[in-house]
């Protein structure tokens, strides 16, 4: 079933389409973009330039994250390419491998004041450990295995899949360096993926779990 976009590089792309799932490409062939906190070392990111990271913030957490919005991941996109010299950017689209699992997974709107990333390590832990000190308080949950929501705007909206359960999700990319034009359907998504995307509002009315 379709979730949404996810904007990255050619060869995280070339990965995740031999692997048949998003999973962590080997650190000496590609990058892992999921952006994240600095103490865990070749998984999450620093967020140095040409570190092998995505360049982008993690302000739900670490892990995938997913928009309803192409013009959004064709920016992240972009910026990924830029972190990792040697690439061309790529727009994903992301499918729950297993429909009934990805509906009834259980799914937190992130209030904005717990939303948040830092440089600083310390920072960015104290920012994670509130949020899952959030979530425990509503539900008790193996770490990890929530999909965390944040709406970036009224018409915008982000998710995040984190590490534990990224591999149950596949990934459907396409080529769009230096030549995506977001107001024009890409025929190369497979025929199942809506347009316009606006997934979110439908999302909530699906989801039978979600907690704001």
């Amino acid at each position: 079933e379709f979730v949404g976009f996810h904007g990255t590089n050619n060869r995280t792309a070339q990965f995740w389409k031999e692997k048949g799932a998003v999973l962590k490409p080997p650190p000496t062939t590609s990058t892992y973009d999921f952006p994240g906190l600095t103490v865990l070392v070749n998984f999450f990111s620093s967020r140095k330039n040409n570190d092998g990271s995505s360049g982008a913030d993690a302000e739900l957490g670490s892990g995938l994250y997913i928009t309803d919005d192409l013009t959004l991941a064709f920016g992240f996109a972009n910026n990924n390419k830029l972190f990792n010299p040697g690439t061309t950017a790529a727009i994903c689209a992301i499918f729950a491998v297993d429909s009934d699992k990805w509906r009834e997974s259980p799914k937190f709107v992130i209030p904005e004041l717990l939303r948040g990333d830092s440089r600083d390590c310390g920072v960015a832990q104290q920012l994670d450990q509130a949020r899952q000190a959030y979530i425990s308080l509503q539900a008790t949950l193996d770490p990890g295995t929530e999909i965390r929501v944040g709406p970036l705007s009224s018409e915008i909206n982000q998710l995040l899949v984190q590490p534990p359960i990224a591999p149950n999700f596949q990934a459907e990319c396409i080529d769009v360096d230096d030549k995506f034009n977001p107001n024009i359907r890409p025929t190369e998504f497979p025929s199942d993926v809506p347009f316009p995307v606006r997934l979110f509002v439908i999302f909530f009315f699906l989801c039978r779990k979600c907690v704001d």
